[in-house]
């Protein structure tokens, strides 16, 4: 009993490695793969951005005021230090940005596609304030313009009213000349009257 025990031990145990090469065919091996931070951290990064960009501008200063009056060292919370400051929309606002991001990208751990993100915000905040400097100079010109236009109209109704002036003192003296005229003449003809007598 004792070997008829044992045999069907064996049996079954043999079996047992049979059905496991078998199983082992069947259902493939999963590997389990560790998601990569940076691939976190961009997703987390985009939502941080797109939710900024549809906060109005009390909203952004409220968050702005959240993370204190210092600009954060902690990556993430620099992050979302810089879209907000993106989103304020003024040239304060985009080189606070700006530097927020240029610190981000010489951070070692930043990398592929979220160095592609920050690049492309840099991009995004020089561009604005190299065109919000442009704006200023080209405003800064039209107000000379202006300026020039001013003195150049005030120069003009100057110029207008010596020009009438002028015109005036020449109406005068053509009416002077022309009434001293007739007196002459009147007096001529009242002489050659009485010598003609």
């Amino acid at each position: 009993m004792k070997v008829l025990l044992i045999a069907i031990s064996l049996v079954l145990l043999a079996g047992c490695q049979h059905l496991n090469q078998q199983v082992a065919k069947i259902v493939p091996t999963v590997e389990v793969v560790e998601p990569d931070p940076q691939q976190y951290r961009l997703k987390s990064w985009l939502q941080q951005l797109s939710q900024a960009m549809e906060m109005n501008p009390e909203e952004v200063q409220k968050n702005l005021k959240k993370l204190g009056t210092k600009r954060p060292q902690v990556i993430n919370q620099l992050y979302h230090y810089a879209v907000l400051n993106q989103q304020l929309k003024d040239r304060l606002g985009w080189i606070r940005a700006r530097d927020s991001l240029r610190i981000i990208k010489a951070d070692k751990q930043v990398s592929g596609e979220v160095e592609m993100l920050v690049n492309m915000l840099l991009l995004h905040n020089q561009s604005m304030i190299n065109a919000d400097a442009r704006d200023s100079r080209m405003l800064d010109a039209l107000d000379q313009n202006q300026i020039q236009l001013d003195v150049a109209g005030e120069a003009l109704r100057e110029s207008r009213q010596h020009s009438e002036l002028l015109q005036n003192k020449i109406d005068a003296l053509t009416n002077l000349e022309r009434n001293m005229s007739i007196r002459r003449a009147l007096t001529t003809d009242a002489e050659k009257e009485r010598k003609g007598e």
